[in-house]
């Protein structure tokens, strides 16, 4: 799976929702099983935190995924996880895809 083709993917994604308004505070991968093939999208934005269940939040999401990217990118997402507000994670530059100034990385 190229990285970088996905990330495009991804960012349609990401810039659908800012055309309602509706920015992120952070998008990035994680690697699941060590390979390049699945990935867990990990996401965090004060607007998903609005929906009565994070089902729905998630919900959402994997709509406008499937809505907007290429199927052969869509397959490499795993699962779709909403970061708590305090979650900090840390992550490899290269996978970071939306990042607010005001949201700060684990050390």
């Amino acid at each position: 799976m190229d990285k970088k083709l996905l990330v495009i993917e991804i960012k349609k994604v990401i810039e659908a929702f800012r055309e309602q308004s509706k920015t992120f505070d952070f998008v990035a991968l994680v690697s699941t099983y060590g390979t390049d093939d699945s990935f867990i999208l990990n996401v965090r934005a004060d607007w998903l935190d609005t929906f009565p269940s994070r089902y729905e939040a998630i919900d959402l999401i994997v709509q406008k995924l499937y809505e907007l990217m290429d199927k052969t990118y869509l397959r490499a997402i795993n699962r779709v996880h909403l970061l708590d507000k305090d979650e900090k994670l840390p992550y490899t530059a290269d996978l970071i895809i939306e990042k607010s100034d005001n949201y700060k990385l684990a050390a």
